[in-house]
Parts: C-alpha cells; structure tokens; sequence
C-alpha cells in the first residue's frame, strides 16, 4: 500500500496545508478535494468531479500495477488488478465512465 502510495502522490500530489497561496497552488494541480486518507490498509481518495475522467482510469491503472483492487463508489464498481481477472475475462466501455475489467452479473 505504501509503494502505491508513494506513486500516487508522484503522479497526483496531495492538497498543501501550508498557508492560503500554497494551498490554491495545490488545488491547480491535484485532483484531490481534500487530503488522502491513508492506511496499511487502503487509500481513500476524494476526487475532484472535474479531474474524475481524466484521473480515475491512471489511478485504477495505477492500482492494477500494485496489485490492488480499486472501488469506484459513484460508479459501483470494483476494479480488480489483471492478477485476480479471468483469463478469458469481458471488458465493458461504456461511452461515459472507466472501462470495466472482467465484469460480473452485480
């Protein structure tokens, strides 16, 4: 969790708590909301509506390489990385949204 962490925040910095210019500075660039909330367990990640469709599908991705599931909760779907999908798995792209990985009848 920590590596994918470390990527995460790489690619997507966090949100500055470091003074009002430095904070709107973040805000430019990340796609956060508001800071990640961050376990051994999970990462948890509120993501601005207007960065969604260009940050959700590098985050599943991102995942993916990390070996992590990644549950998208607006969307209800879960994205499993390629390790855990069938091999003779289905994708589905719907004309709006993330690319669904090796779907199931839920």
């Amino acid at each position: 969790m920590s590596a994918f962490h470390q990527a995460l925040i790489a690619e997507f910095p966090e949100l500055s708590s470091t003074g009002d210019d430095c904070q709107q500075v973040s805000v430019a660039v990340s796609p956060w909301t508001a800071g990640l909330d961050v376990s051994a367990a999970h990462v948890l990640m509120p993501m601005s509506w207007s960065r969604a469709s260009e940050t959700a599908p590098e985050v599943v991705a991102l995942a993916g390489r990390h070996g992590l599931v990644c549950f998208d909760p607006q969307a209800e779907v879960l994205h499993l990385p390629p390790a855990l999908r069938g091999t003779d798995g289905l994708s589905l792209q719907p004309c709006v949204g993330l690319k669904v990985e090796d779907p199931d009848l839920m």
